[in-house]
């Protein structure tokens, strides 16, 4: 065979090259430069097998020794500055493709890869001018519209971000990771629907997508669609084994639907996969806090601010497992200047927490101006990503579910109704006494308490149209009582009653006593200013969103007295009970007896020393639930009168004294 020539061979060897034979090409551009070591195009090619195959040290020896011997080729500088990249020598990898711009203005990819560069460096406002003018120079660059999409979300010009992206896949919609992106910018933009088509789509084109199934995951919590997030977690871990995160999300979804045991498995094996993780810590804290544990939650959060002083989920649970003094002040200071810092701002999730987090501090020191402030602020970042409450669709709920039960529905049995007498729903305002009257009625040997159960809220999605008609297909009420009687059999077999304490119950009655006309249900009623600033002063979940704004709030509990007005007729005084805070903290003895009595069971002097009981509480309640009765909440809304105005009309209305 005769010889080759140097041109032949380098023919060979760019066809090798280009389809991905690098162990052939790097050969053949080896036997190149044995005949003449100081062929440019030979070095360079070979420094970029060299990149290709991972050895960036040589990768640099050899493009380097081309461009020593050809500076002004700006192939040979950008080719090094790829390889810079690698081995994240950002300042050298910049000064190349800056070399390369100055020598061929022209050249899009220079531009592209200093925005790349830069963006490495934490400067995305000047990345952005570079994937401009690489677009400029390729109207069709869609990796560039991809960063430019990465840069904007970097700086929080979300608007910006979803056009960068959804430019990108017009040209090509098989990119997984740009869904993906703008499911993430959709996400901190609120919109959840739209999130959660994006990262479907992602996970369409990439089943095995592990962080799209968690992020999605989190979409479904904040909605409270929670075991559809539980789903997201396990597919996610079960796809990364060690994905940490994961399993804090998952403890802390479990940790809301009540499955304390579970959430604390799940926090310890994120710890075993990462000892000095504090959020897991501050996640702890906050379960411990929910069983009544509040020694192992006071040692937890202090090993997770140990580890990370300035954690703002751990000093976001901190003030919730006491009564913050002056005594504090270290963490106040701490809390104020993360809270305050620029250039690597919060997410606005932690930063709505940390504002929370601050009001309570003050509240508690009788700073009250400073507190509303603070909670004043926190509700704003809620209100930008959860948005606002929908009034004329409220209504219109309401004047359905009057319009579809009435009282002689009511009395009619219904097919497939069960009799049972076990539930207890205890509906209202959230932060309106529910959780006291539990623990009072959950202290009797016969009963027992589960907490704030989804049941209902999952049932009334799944059968809208029924529920909001008060008309059930054949065989429906019998699955959801079923359903219903399954559940409460799982946190007891043996208890004659089962307390749900889902406030938001109080729409979802007529299904409910559809379903159990037998049920007891108690309306926790309290004074509606102190109920509206007392929610608006808890960091709620998204399906709170009236409890953002003064204005919302006052026309929610409006609309939430007319429809317990409406109740009130519907059920029967020996299934219908209405207990007010006010007088069960002024007479604890009187008001327990008559609710013992009320669900049917006999008198036991232990519902008088409830907060001995020991059991799962799981909400914001915690720790006074654990408390002798106090007075202090009785009128705390006069604190802040001044800050009140949409609320004080609230005091007027009609509401009968039970």
């Amino acid at each position: 065979m005769p010889l080759q020539t140097e041109d032949q061979l380098f023919e060979l060897a760019l066809r090798h090259h280009q389809a991905g034979q690098l162990q052939q090409a790097g050969e053949l551009y080896r036997q190149i430069l044995q005949s003449n070591p100081d062929q440019p195009d030979a070095l360079n090619l070979l420094g970029t097998v060299y990149h290709q195959t991972g050895n960036n040290d040589w990768a640099t020896e050899y493009i380097g020794r081309a461009i020593d011997i050809a500076p002004d080729n700006p192939y040979f500088l950008d080719n090094l500055g790829t390889v810079y990249q690698a081995l994240t020598r950002l300042d050298d990898a910049a000064i190349c493709y800056r070399k390369v711009i100055a020598l061929d203005p022209s050249f899009a990819g220079a531009h592209f890869n200093l925005g790349n560069v830069l963006l490495g460096q934490g400067r995305p406002d000047n990345a952005v001018a570079c994937f401009q003018n690489a677009l400029a120079l390729r109207p069709d660059y869609v990796d560039a519209y991809i960063c430019l999409g990465n840069a904007y979300k970097n700086l929080a010009k979300l608007d910006e971000a979803v056009e960068c992206y959804q430019k990108a896949l017009s040209y090509n919609s098989n990119y997984a990771e740009v869904h993906f992106n703008l499911g993430i910018v959709f996400h901190e933009q609120g919109k959840l629907d739209m999130a959660t088509v994006s990262y479907h789509n992602a996970l369409s084109l990439k089943p095995n997508y592990a962080e799209a199934h968690y992020n999605l995951g989190i979409v479904f919590q904040e909605r409270d669609d929670l075991d559809d997030a539980v789903e997201c977690y396990h597919q996610a871990i079960a796809l990364k084994p060690d994905y940490i995160e994961a399993y804090f999300n998952l403890g802390g979804t479990f940790q809301e639907q009540g499955k304390l045991d579970e959430a604390v498995e799940c926090l310890h094996k994120a710890l075993s996969l990462r000892p000095d993780y504090a959020d897991a810590y501050a996640g702890l804290a906050s379960i411990y806090a929910d069983l009544g544990e509040f020694g192992a939650a006071q040692v937890a959060i202090a090993r997770a601010l140990e580890i990370q002083p300035e954690s703002p989920i751990a000093l976001a649970v901190f003030p919730s497992l006491q009564r913050m003094s002056a005594g504090n002040a270290g963490w106040l200071s701490i809390a104020l200047n993360i809270t305050s810092q620029t250039g690597s701002p919060l997410s606005v999730q932690d930063a709505t927490g940390m504002q929370f987090a601050i009001g309570k501090y003050f509240d508690d020191t009788g700073q009250y101006d400073l507190a509303f402030a603070a909670y004043r602020q926190g509700n704003m970042l809620k209100r930008q990503r959860e948005g606002e409450l929908d009034h004329a669709g409220f209504t219109q709920m309401v004047d359905a579910l009057i319009a579809a039960y009435s009282r002689e529905g009511a009395s009619k049995s219904q097919q497939g109704a069960s009799l049972s007498e076990r539930p207890i729903l205890i509906v209202g305002m959230p932060r309106s006494g529910t959780s006291l009257i539990e623990q009072i009625i959950a202290s009797h040997p016969d009963a027992i308490g589960a907490g704030e159960l989804f049941f209902w809220d999952t049932q009334a999605r799944a059968n809208w149209e029924a529920v909001i008609s008060g008309h059930y297909a054949p065989g429906m009420l019998a699955g959801i009582a079923d359903a219903y009687e399954q559940l409460l059999q799982q946190h007891s077999p043996v208890a004659l009653r089962i307390i749900d304490k889902m406030p938001h119950n109080f729409i979802r009655l007529g299904l409910i006593g559809a379903a159990f006309p037998q049920a007891k249900i108690i309306h926790a009623q309290r004074n509606p200013v102190d109920t509206c600033l007392s929610i608006y002063f808890q960091n709620l979940g998204r399906y709170h969103s009236y409890g953002t704004d003064l204005d919302d709030l006052a026309f929610y509990y409006r609309e939430y007295t007319r429809i317990m007005r409406h109740w009130r007729t519907v059920f029967p005084p020996e299934r219908f009970l209405e207990v007010p805070y006010e007088a069960l903290v002024d007479d604890q003895e009187t008001w327990s007896k008559r609710m013992i009595e009320f669900v049917g069971l006999k008198w036991d002097e232990r519902c008088l020393d409830f907060h001995k009981t020991e059991r799962k509480v799981g909400t914001s309640s915690n720790w006074q639930v654990k408390q002798k009765i106090y007075s202090t909440s009785k009128a705390r809304w006069r604190n802040y009168e001044k800050h009140l105005a949409p609320l004080l009309g609230l005091l007027n209305l009609d509401e009968p004294s039970p």
